[in-house]
């Protein structure tokens, strides 16, 4: 009965060329719609089967939903009671990804343990301009900042990643520079079939050969939300913390991974943000992951030895980083960077004007 009343609705009326979508559902004579629901359920965990649905049954253009949590409910409803103040005793390594922005710098810490099982930290918002120094000032006082867990083990921020492909590109370089030794990178994130990590560093010539690495960002975010699907604790699982408002897992989800054809017809798959929506909170997600493979391939961490060995090095911190030397730098042991906390105070305001201007902001309350 639908489909004998049904008619044609063209979306353009104007344009000369329509063309219109049909299914088998609008084929009732030859199709079974209980028939049809079976072949979906039985395509439904096999990626090229699915496609096949797709294509053949629903007469659509298949999108690769491979990597897609698009529920920040879902992943919300995930928050456990723990912080940054107290890691649980399972994270073994801490990774921070940096994103820079025109008047702030965006951060996350990231706790690694074994199999990719992760814990997110301490997300923040460093306002300020980062063209001056201050901005940078309190960024190298939260990655010279002192985490313990709750057996008692001290952990220093391993390696980061800062993004220098966007804003402010001298002086990520500059920072960075001298920085090399505590692990301290700039990257530049690039889409398409890349590895997550490069084999090799690059200089730049427009900064006075300065050293960056061009990291697979589309590659990341394909393994970022991988795990996000993992939906039980263990190996790859994302553990998050109570302090991570809803406003942080619609950021980390603003993006989905689509389809697209070139013009010689090969198939790719690329992210693409969800518009007027935010993504920050994404970017340091994928910068802190890409920190933990520089770790990986330039440092040769292996974290199977430090699980071994953590009992022998309860209170001595990680050994992949050298204790800060600065006393007046050297922030509080078991809390935040005492700037980034006198930030709290202060930044709900401008988050809430950055909402209602449509930009983003998020601070650890």
């Amino acid at each position: 009965e639908m489909v004998r009343n049904g008619r044609f609705i063209a979306k353009y009326p104007n344009r000369k060329a329509r063309g219109y979508q049909v299914s088998r559902l609008m084929m009732p004579n030859k199709t079974k719609i209980t028939r049809m629901a079976r072949q979906y359920l039985e395509a439904k965990p096999f990626q090229e089967q699915l496609q096949v649905f797709v294509n053949t049954r629903l007469g659509l253009p298949f999108q690769d939903m491979q990597g897609q949590i698009s529920n920040a409910t879902a992943l919300a409803e995930r928050r456990e009671n723990y912080d940054h103040r107290s890691f649980p005793a399972d994270v073994l390594v801490l990774t921070c990804g940096v994103d820079v922005q025109d008047d702030r710098i965006e951060f996350e810490v990231l706790g690694w343990g074994l199999d990719e099982q992760t814990w997110g930290g301490l997300y923040g918002v460093i306002d300020g301009d980062p063209s001056t120094d201050h901005a940078w000032r309190m960024l190298d006082e939260l990655l010279k900042s002192e985490f313990y867990t709750q057996d008692g083990r001290l952990l220093r921020i391993a390696a980061a990643a800062i993004d220098s492909g966007g804003h402010h590109t001298q002086k990520v370089y500059d920072f960075c520079a001298g920085r090399i030794k505590r692990n301290i990178w700039a990257i530049k994130g690039m889409g398409g079939a890349r590895p997550m990590w490069p084999a090799h560093a690059r200089k730049s010539r427009t900064y006075k050969n300065k050293k960056f690495r061009i990291i697979g960002v589309d590659t990341i975010k394909d393994t970022v939300f991988a795990r996000l699907r993992v939906a039980q604790p263990g190996a790859g699982y994302c553990h998050f913390p109570a302090g991570y408002d809803d406003y942080y897992f619609e950021m980390l989800t603003a993006e989905r991974r689509v389809g697209k054809y070139d013009r010689k017809g090969q198939l790719s798959y690329v992210w693409v943000k969800e518009k007027h929506a935010r993504n920050e909170a994404l970017d340091c997600r994928v910068y802190a992951w890409a920190a933990m493979q520089g770790l990986i391939y330039e440092r040769r961490l292996d974290i199977q030895k430090i699980a071994q060995a953590r009992q022998f090095s309860l209170f001595k911190g990680d050994a992949l980083t050298p204790p800060a030397t600065d006393v007046e730098a050297s922030p509080i042991p078991m809390q935040a960077p005492a700037p980034v906390v006198a930030m709290a105070a202060t930044a709900h305001k401008n988050n809430l004007k950055r909402r209602a201007s449509g930009r983003s902001g998020y601070v650890r309350r």
